[in-house]
């Protein structure tokens, strides 16, 4: 792969949501971390509790883009170590937020972006959210991690990742994503999303500003 950008020293090691349906807010809080220049994880479990309580209230549910950018905005989140993250959900009457000082806001962008857009993001040095309609070829990156183009195929889930670089190879261009489902996934945590995937697949597309 040639590398045009890579953001990832701009981050801890990629996390794992584990079960719960937290992609999105994880994809969020990373872009925050990197938005702030500081690579000490924020805590998803306060961003996620904020976001639900602006919603429906259940720590065993999504949550939509709007309740998330609502809740980094007027919210914020505090460093992990104020609310560490709760692999197994919690039930909804123990689920409290807890006292903490400082929390960090932000202003958060969501919109639907072409491949180009995304790419003179990351050449500005700032990372973009992906909301993505997966296949199943997403869930198993080839030996080079990378996600080549699935056309035609079955939508399986709809996941959020985190574009943090660019890449080309003879097949094409690539968006070097970071995921929230653990180092061992792809190359520790990240993989090459085939421009052709992405422009098939993509969602939405979400900025810290």
């Amino acid at each position: 792969m040639n590398v045009g950008v890579d953001l990832r020293q701009s981050f801890g090691p990629s996390r794992d949501q584990g079960p719960r349906p937290t992609c999105l807010v994880f994809a969020t809080s990373a872009a925050h971390e990197a938005g702030r220049g500081d690579a000490r994880y924020l805590s998803v479990e306060y961003l996620y509790f904020m976001g639900a309580k602006r919603s429906h209230g259940d720590p065993k549910l999504g949550l939509s883009p709007r309740a998330i950018w609502d809740a980094l905005q007027k919210d914020g989140q505090p460093h992990e170590t104020g609310w560490p993250y709760k692999p197994k959900a919690p039930a909804v009457s123990k689920w409290k937020a807890p006292s903490v000082a400082p929390v960090y806001k932000a202003s958060l962008a969501f919109a639907s972006r072409t491949v180009a857009e995304v790419v003179a993001l990351l050449q500005n040095g700032k990372p973009v959210i992906l909301g993505l309609a997966l296949t199943k070829r997403f869930y198993i990156p080839d030996g080079e991690a990378r996600v080549l183009p699935d056309p035609g195929a079955v939508e399986t889930a709809k996941h959020a990742v985190l574009a943090v670089g660019t890449g080309t190879d003879p097949n094409g261009q690539y968006l070097l994503i970071r995921n929230s489902w653990g180092e061992t996934w792809g190359d520790a945590g990240h993989a090459w999303l085939h421009e052709e995937y992405v422009r098939e697949r993509v969602l939405t597309t979400g900025v810290i500003q």
